[in-house]
């Protein structure tokens, strides 16, 4: 094994004095290179005179915006120099280019809240013609012909939006129903029903029950129970009163008297009632 050679001190103090001297030239060049090899981007140099007043000319009718910061910049940067003053002969075009875009972009908000409003009313005209099919089809209407007289029976009915429930024997959820009946020879009813229980009418004298039509004042309208005495039935009289109040009604309520259930109320959406599906049918 051969014995490394020893330097002598004054060695070692020059070489570390060397390698300082290169760290510092290379900081203060400004000289960096990365990991990878390339130097960092140079900073652009600023526009110069001649370069602004271009932008100025090439935006003025295209981007006035664009052309107004240029000639900002040419006077505050180069405000003695000759593409200045030529910059400053431009500036009522700049103006009326600005004014010539304001009133287009001021205009094109316009068109686009017109737009905007039109196609509100348009989906909102959608929306109440699709609710207004909507409520149509909860009413049924049909005929039939009466074998007595040929002639032909019309009606319209329509189920409750909510159930009720009731106790046994009767027990499970049903809806309330309303039909308006139109007989050759019974003459013209508003029937109200339920599938099961026991409404209470007085079968002899009427009764009265419980209607209301939109937010007018509930009123109390007479009853009259069916010739078959059936519990399921009642007659509302003044035919020709609530087809009027009915026709110009959204929403109906019916609250009647049920044996030992108390006097639950109906709500009906009548909203979509065609008086002449009705009558033509």
């Amino acid at each position: 094994m051969q014995k490394q050679p020893s330097y002598p001190l004054w060695a070692k103090v020059l070489t570390t004095s060397l390698a300082l001297i290169c760290v510092v030239s290379a900081i203060t060049s400004g000289v960096f290179v990365d990991n990878s090899g390339s130097s960092a981007p140079d900073i652009p140099a600023p526009a110069s005179a001649r370069e602004l007043l271009e932008s100025v000319k090439s935006n003025l009718e295209t981007d006035p915006d664009a052309a107004l910061f240029a000639a900002q910049q040419l006077f505050r940067e180069y405000r003695s120099s000759g593409e200045n003053q030529e910059a400053q002969a431009l500036v009522p075009r700049i103006r009326t280019a600005l004014e010539k875009l304001r009133k287009s972009e001021r205009a094109a908000a316009l068109r686009s809240k017109a737009e905007a409003a039109k196609r509100q009313e348009e989906d909102r005209r959608l929306q109440i013609l699709a609710e207004r099919e909507i409520a149509q089809r909860k009413w049924t209407y049909g005929q039939e012909t009466d074998q007595m007289t040929s002639e032909t029976v019309r009606y319209a009915s329509i189920e409750s939006e909510n159930f009720v429930e009731f106790d046994f024997p009767y027990e499970g959820p049903q809806k309330g129903s309303l039909t308006l009946r139109n007989h050759p020879i019974n003459g013209k009813d508003v029937i109200f029903s339920i599938r099961e229980g026991q409404l209470l009418i007085d079968s002899y004298q009427g009764s009265f029950i419980g209607i209301r039509f939109d937010q007018d004042k509930a009123e109390r309208w007479e009853v009259l129970a069916s010739s078959d005495h059936s519990t399921t039935v009642a007659f509302i009289q003044d035919y020709d009163r609530f087809l009027r109040k009915l026709r110009a009604a959204k929403n109906l309520y019916i609250q009647v008297e049920v044996y030992q259930e108390g006097s639950p109320v109906f709500e009906f959406d009548v909203s979509g009632f065609n008086v002449s599906e009705f009558r033509s049918n």
